[in-house]
């Protein structure tokens, strides 16, 4: 979808009347001019542009680490999921891992956290 650019969308004289937004009665949602919110709506649209252009970015960076990861053996999902518990919190690590130890039982897939000590051990060292 091809965004526009704020700055080229045909600038249109603004009353300088109150406006009320339907069903608004909350004096956050009246406009006393309507030429200074349309400036801040395209200056807000041009940082929101600008955010997705970085985020796309970060996001292609982000694969690529990915994609090295996953060139060396480890799984996409595995790389995943150890960085989303790697990024929580002691507490929220917890919860984490008692509810996957949980799900995994209860559908017959097993948890077996003795697995990875050999791991964890090495980890230390």
């Amino acid at each position: 979808m091809a965004r526009r650019n704020p700055d080229e969308q045909g600038e249109q004289e603004g009353s300088g009347d109150v406006v009320d937004f339907p069903g608004g009665e909350q004096p956050e949602q009246r406009v006393q001019d309507t030429d200074k919110i349309r400036r801040e709506i395209r200056k807000a649209f041009k940082e929101m542009d600008t955010l997705s252009g970085q985020r796309d970015e970060l996001n292609a960076k982000a694969n690529e680490i990915r994609a090295r990861m996953k060139n060396k053996g480890i799984p996409t999902k595995a790389f995943n999921a150890a960085y989303s518990r790697y990024s929580q919190d002691e507490e929220k690590r917890e919860a984490f891992d008692f509810a996957f130890a949980l799900c995994c039982n209860s559908v017959g897939v097993g948890y077996q956290p003795e697995l990875f000590d050999a791991v964890e051990a090495e980890a230390a060292e």
